[in-house]
């Protein structure tokens, strides 16, 4: 970014807006700052804007409104854990900005279990189509169930990013009122931000193609997986797509300050299922360290597997709902364990990050929290 302290009015933005600096920060410093009302109202309006990602999608297929669809099921899921209709989450109710979520002191957020894990992402007619052998038929784990609880992940997490993305106008008029030095800090910690977003949008846009083809032309030996069966219900839910940055052992295995090296990546969902519950991963077969990372899954005993998967959960998803009884529970150093792990690597509006994530992150801690006994374990991995 230039470092140049004068600049003709019709020249594009130092800040790199786009925009000529006569229309951006042309007395930036003198301007009014944005209302906190008015910037929570807009970043509201963002998310609640949606389209249908499913790859027919169109005017001539898609039926009825975009709908708020669940990334978790409700029924038989969070209707399961949830007391007086809502559910426990940490950081979030569909506000990813609110930075009082973002505190080690609050404590969890009650969510209504129609809203609780809803995105704008898919049209009436194609959510009841596509999700239909999950959301109507029991979990067996057939790889078409396993493909498509990674699908609506992937979804998801493609969906929050494009979001992200969206705001950055809005982010880079936060400065407004401020000094410069201030200006420069906060557009330069911006410039690195839409870099990421935008490199996790071109990665997770060619994940969701590697699913298309799995889910809609029954490609799923292309997909690896690995499904731990519980024979109690979880009282923990989730769902999501995350880049494999640290294995079970306790080693971190890639960098993602390295945007020039494309990631591995891996879907989780935790749910519930008629027999009990279901830890369930899935990722494209080409991606070898994300198989590398579930090898190390895979070594630990089964006494292990709850408490390791509550910690991969509440380490790397937001979109993470529990039961109120569960966590009104658990002891006060639990609950601040586990709060500390949703705000680990967040990435501040100034680029800092108050809780960095260690590279044993995912190693026993010897905290306790669960008591699942596991059923079974599957996987498409044929040499472990």
């Amino acid at each position: 970014m230039a470092k140049r302290t004068k600049f003709g009015r019709n020249e594009k933005c130092w800040c790199g807006s786009g925009k000529k600096y006569k229309r951006c920060h042309l007395k930036r410093e003198s301007q009014q700052p944005l209302g906190k009302q008015e910037v929570l109202e807009r970043f509201s309006s963002l998310y609640e804007k949606g389209n249908c990602l499913h790859p027919g999608a169109g005017p001539s297929t898609c039926t009825g409104k975009i709908i708020k669809a669940h990334t978790i099921q409700r029924r038989g899921g969070l209707d399961t854990i949830a007391r007086d209709g809502h559910v426990y989450t940490l950081l979030k109710d569909g506000k990813p900005f609110d930075e009082s979520r973002r505190k080690l002191s609050s404590g969890p957020n009650k969510v209504g279990t129609r809203r609780a894990s809803t995105f704008t992402g898919f049209c009436a007619r194609h959510d009841n189509e596509l999700f239909a052998p999950l959301e109507k038929k029991p979990f067996s784990g057939t790889t078409e169930q396993i493909a498509l609880l990674g699908y609506r992940a992937i979804c998801y997490e493609l969906y929050m990013k494009d979001r992200d993305l969206a705001g950055s106008d809005l982010r880079r008029d936060l400065d407004k009122g401020k000094p410069l030095i201030f200006q420069r800090q906060w557009q330069e910690a911006e410039t690195l931000h839409i870099m990421g977003v935008s490199k996790s949008i071109e990665e997770i846009s060619s994940l969701k193609g590697q699913y298309d083809k799995a889910v809609f032309n029954g490609c799923f030996s292309e997909l690896d997986y690995y499904v731990v069966e519980f024979s109690s219900s979880p009282e923990v839910m989730c769902g999501g797509a995350v880049q494999a940055t640290h294995d079970f052992s306790g080693s971190r295995i890639a960098d993602l300050g390295h945007l020039d090296i494309p990631a591995n990546w891996l879907t989780f969902s935790l749910i519930e299922t008629d027999a009990g519950g279901a830890a369930v991963f899935s990722w494209p077969a080409s991606h070898k360290e994300s198989r590398g990372v579930l090898r190390t899954f895979h070594e630990l005993s089964d006494s292990a597997l709850p408490d390791t998967i509550i910690r991969f959960a509440f380490e790397f998803f937001e979109n993470t709902y529990f039961s109120p009884e569960w966590w009104d529970d658990l002891g006060s150093s639990v609950q601040s364990n586990l709060k500390e792990r949703q705000l680990r690597d967040i990435v501040r509006p100034l680029a800092q990050v108050d809780f960095p994530r260690p590279d044993d992150c995912l190693s026993d801690d010897g905290l306790r929290t669960v008591s699942w006994s596991v059923a079974s374990r599957r996987t498409s991995i044929n040499d472990i």
